[in-house]
């Protein structure tokens, strides 16, 4: 396995658990209670860290994946774009199948929801980009 492809896969994961706990954790906490169904049992009152620690690894090691095999993505700006893509998609299959299927978010929340994980997935795109380019000399 490249060494590049094992420090993009674990920057992005790391920066991707920073990242949500600033923005889901912190900036945006209030607005998706606010704007979210609460039922007895539905929330733990502490998250499992190791496992949510391990989902945003995957994630970083997904997007590091794609992008040095299939994309062949180095660079800030197109692990950006890629990364906002992705995110966007996936948030839309999930949060629409989600809200067809539940009464947890309201369509407000649900929309800003696809929004807020796009850019956040971008952003998380643009670090795995970087690290993967890290090196590259620029033609």
């Amino acid at each position: 396995m490249k060494t590049k492809f094992l420090i993009a896969g674990l920057t992005g994961g790391v920066f991707y658990f920073f990242l949500g706990w600033l923005v889901y954790g912190v900036l945006l906490m209030n607005y998706y209670k606010s704007n979210t169904l609460h039922y007895d049992g539905l929330n733990r009152e502490m998250p499992i860290m190791w496992m949510l620690a391990l989902s945003n690894l995957f994630m970083g090691y997904f997007l590091a994946y794609v992008f040095d095999n299939w994309a062949k993505i180095s660079t800030l700006r197109d692990g950006f774009f890629a990364g906002l893509i992705i995110g966007l998609f996936t948030s839309i299959i999930y949060d629409l199948s989600f809200l067809s299927m539940m009464n947890l978010m309201n369509i407000r929340v649900t929309l800003v929801d696809i929004i807020v994980s796009g850019v956040v997935l971008g952003l998380v795109g643009a670090v795995v980009g970087w690290v993967l380019g890290m090196g590259k000399k620029v033609e």
